[in-house]
C-alpha cells in the first residue's frame, strides 16, 4: 500500500472518529422553535429557534437550521410565536414596578427628540390649557441624539400646558410648569396664559393667551 493511500485512510479514520466521538456531545438537550428569539446581539437579531445544551444556548437561527441539530433525545418545544429572551442577571431590578407600570397609562414609545415632540403635540390636542402633560420614563440616554430637549423647544410645543418629562431621578419641565409649580397664590390652578414674575427664578415670565 502506497504511503499516500495510508495517509488518506488515516485522515479519514481520524475524521470519522472525531465526528462519532464529538457529535453526541454537541447534540442539544432542548430546541425551542417557532418563536421570536431576541438574541440581544450587536445587530439586535431576531431568530426563530434556539438550541440549548446543559442550560446554555449553543445556537440560534431559523426553524430549519436549528431543528437539523436535534438528536434522538432532544426535547422539541413549539413556543407558538411567543417571545424568548436570554437569561439576564441584574444587580438592580424592579420587576414588580415594571409589571404594573402601564396599568394606569401607556408609556410612549419614543426613540428620538422628534418622537418626543410629536407625542407632546398630540397631547396638546386632547388636553385643555393648564392641564399637565407628563411623559413617564423619559431617559435621554435612550434617544438616538443622546441629549435632552431645550427649554425653548418645550415652550414652543406647549406654551399653555405644563410639561414634565419624568426621568424618575431627574427630569425636565417647561416654563409653564415653573409658573404652575413655583409661583405663589392660586396660580397652580390657572392656565399658563397668565402673566407672572417669579424673582426666585431670576427671570420674568410672560405667557400670551
Amino acid at each position: 500500500m502506497k504511503l499516500t493511500t495510508k495517509l488518506l485512510l488515516a485522515v479519514q479514520f481520524n475524521l470519522l472518529f472525531l465526528l462519532l466521538g464529538c457529535s453526541p456531545s454537541l447534540t442539544p438537550d432542548m430546541i425551542l422553535f417557532n418563536g421570536k428569539i431576541i438574541t440581544v446581539d450587536q445587530k439586535s437579531t431576531i431568530a426563530q429557534a434556539v438550541a440549548v445544551k446543559e442550560g446554555k444556548i449553543t445556537a440560534v437561527g431559523t426553524n430549519d437550521e436549528i431543528k437539523k441539530l436535534a438528536g434522538e433525545k432532544t426535547q422539541l418545544i413549539d413556543v407558538q410565536g411567543k417571545t424568548l429572551i436570554p437569561g439576564l442577571d441584574d444587580a438592580h431590578l424592579h420587576p414588580e414596578w415594571a409589571a404594573v407600570s402601564e396599568l394606569n397609562y401607556k408609556i410612549p414609545d419614543v426613540h428620538s427628540l422628534a418622537d418626543i415632540f410629536t407625542w407632546i403635540k398630540s397631547e396638546t390636542q386632547v388636553k385643555k390649557n393648564g392641564e399637565w402633560i407628563i411623559m413617564p420614563k423619559m431617559f435621554f440616554t435612550r434617544l438616538k441624539e443622546l441629549k435632552q430637549p431645550t427649554l425653548a423647544q418645550l415652550d414652543s410645543l406647549a406654551p399653555n400646558n405644563p410639561i414634565f418629562l419624568n426621568g424618575t431621578y431627574g427630569g425636565m419641565i417647561n416654563t409653564c410648569a415653573m409658573i404652575r409649580g413655583w409661583l405663589p397664590l392660586n396660580r397652580r390652578r390657572l392656565p399658563c396664559s397668565v402673566r407672572g414674575n417669579d424673582r426666585s427664578l431670576g427671570r420674568n415670565y410672560q405667557q400670551g393667551s
